[in-house]
């Protein structure tokens, strides 16, 4: 992390610790400390700009001395086999003398493909594998640097078999083994203690030019939904390189290492700006799903919305979650699949509006558009009957004489009322006969499983609202949980689960009659959640 900080090619070794009683000893003690330091690097294969590699060295020790209690700085230059202590008049010219500065910047946008709910391991293994294939670039022969200097660009190929083809006819392209100061040519000096201009280097990656390449394409299954994102890095570093090291060399040991450097540690902090990401970290903190709307303000819960909860209703107007306490089912081995969240229960002739014999499938619906509302996905209000209407001839699916009218709605009808109020996308199931309901028990457990809205069933001339199922899958048999938006009472609880309004039901009811019919057709509405919120 400290040499990101550094041009490369310059070493800071550390802090040395002296008990020399004078300046000059001290500065032996760092000296010896120095050799020692770059020597158990070169062991151990850790030296980022080894002398052996022809490049000169130039290390900075902080030394203090315990008996003087004063702290002086060292520099010194390395060339592969010991550390030789600058002199105070060099170190003023030092580092302009005989080096060059060279500056390369590289502006990234990476491509990744990920799910609308992700987690942190999938998002770090696309950020490193990412990073990996550049850096894989970076270090092959596809990689090209252009030298800027005085109003022309020189080429310079990293590789030993360049090729020029790959490049505009107007770039000058050189001999790789060119040294930087002849590269340097009428750059202007700097003056006595002044910083001189960098050299600016330019990097392509070249397409491969295999004649035997050809189009591809790749099919990545994936579990949901893939977005594209970008992820965009501005790399830029800057080395000090001896003038006598060849413009290849230069690029190959100092230029590339440094841009590698640089991509890993911003590899590193973009995943931890994504564990620190508010939605991100709690979410992956709290087993939250990122896609739903759980960290909103609007989710907080107060005294007032768990009393009105335990009251099971919404403001004292319309019943919540009626389901709850209901008898276990009688299905023998099955499992239990049920709506996620809470509800608002809309049947017949409510707010004093007599729909009585044509509005059970309105009703239905404004159950399903309070299940978002209280799950927070959308504020708006539930629409009225004439609401629902006009929205369908806004959208061209009825014509204005609907607007007021008693006609019958389907499930189709609602998923186009979904679809322009909510954005809500819905499935569609359809059986000929409701004795092959059953056979759908499968897909509506799948369905509450994942999704966890409430369903429209509409056949003939009645709908209900599915709430949930209990299925045996070794068996087959099934019951469902009915809400059934035909009640005409008051909000009286204990008339409703006596009354069988809500309740589980099977194909055949407990008198013996159909439940529903066979000689009917029924399409089941399964409301789809968000996956971006």
């Amino acid at each position: 992390d400290l040499r990101i900080l550094l041009p490369r090619g310059l070493e800071i070794v550390g802090a040395v610790v002296s008990s020399s009683g004078d300046t000059a000893a001290t500065k032996n003690d760092a000296t010896r400390a120095g050799d020692f330091a770059f020597g158990l690097q070169q062991e151990l294969g850790l030296a980022a700009n080894s002398g052996s590699d022809g490049i000169t060295v130039i290390a900075a020790l902080a030394v203090e001395s315990l008996s003087t209690n004063e702290s002086v700085m060292c520099y010194s230059q390395y060339d592969g086999s010991r550390l030789q202590l600058l002199e105070e008049e060099i170190v003023q010219e030092w580092p302009w003398r005989d080096t060059c500065l060279l500056r390369c910047q590289l502006q990234l946008s990476m491509p990744l493909y990920l799910p609308s709910i992700v987690t942190l391991a999938e998002y770090e293994e696309q950020v490193i594998g990412s990073v990996d294939s550049i850096i894989s670039n970076l270090k092959s022969s596809r990689a090209v640097f252009l030298f800027e200097r005085q109003g022309e660009t020189v080429l310079i190929h990293a590789s030993d078999k360049p090729n020029a083809k790959a490049v505009a006819a107007d770039v000058q392209q050189i001999p790789s083994e060119s040294t930087l100061s002849s590269l340097q040519g009428s750059i202007l000096q700097p003056a006595e203690n002044q910083i001189p201009v960098p050299m600016k280097l330019i990097l392509m990656i070249r397409p491969s030019c295999s004649k035997t390449s050809s189009p591809f394409m790749q099919y990545l299954p994936a579990k949901s939904l893939v977005e594209l994102h970008l992820l965009r890095m501005s790399l830029d570093v800057l080395c000090l390189a001896p003038s006598h090291l060849s413009a290849a060399d230069a690029t190959t040991l100092l230029v590339v290492p440094a841009l590698c450097d640089q991509l890993i540690v911003m590899c590193k902090m973009a995943n931890k700006n994504a564990t620190h990401n508010p939605k991100k970290g709690i979410a992956s903190q709290t087993g939250f799903a990122i896609g739903r709307p759980m960290l909103r303000v609007a989710n907080a819960l107060t005294l007032a919305s768990l009393e009105s909860r335990s009251n099971h209703s919404a403001g004292g107007k319309r019943l919540l979650d009626v389901h709850i306490g209901l008898p276990a089912s009688t299905v023998a081995g099955g499992c239990q699949s049920l709506i996620a969240g809470s509800y608002e229960y809309y049947h017949y002739l409510q707010d004093r509006f007599d729909d009585n014999g044509w509005g059970c499938a309105y009703r239905s619906l404004q159950t399903i558009i309070s299940w978002f509302r209280l799950q927070h996905y959308t504020s708006i209000t539930v629409p009225t009957h004439r609401e629902i209407q006009e929205c369908l001839v806004e959208i061209g699916d009825k014509e204005g004489s609907f607007i007021g009218s008693q006609e019958w709605i389907g499930a189709i009808e609602l998923s186009f009322v979904l679809d322009k109020l909510l954005g809500v996308t819905s499935k569609i199931l359809s059986v000929r006969s409701g004795a092959e309901m059953p056979s759908k028990g499968r897909e509506l457990a799948l369905h509450f499983r994942t999704q966890g809205t409430p369903v429209m069933i509409g056949g003939g001339v009645l709908a209900y609202t599915l709430l949930g199922v209990d299925f045996n899958e070794l068996t087959g048999e099934i019951m469902f949980l009915i809400l059934d938006p035909h009640y005409t009472g008051g909000e009286d609880l204990k008339s409703i689960r006596n009354g069988g309004w809500c309740g589980w039901k099977g194909t055949i009811t407990t008198n013996g009659q159909q439940f529903f019919l066979a000689n009917k057709f029924y399409n089941l509405l399964l409301p789809q959640r968000p996956i971006t919120v």
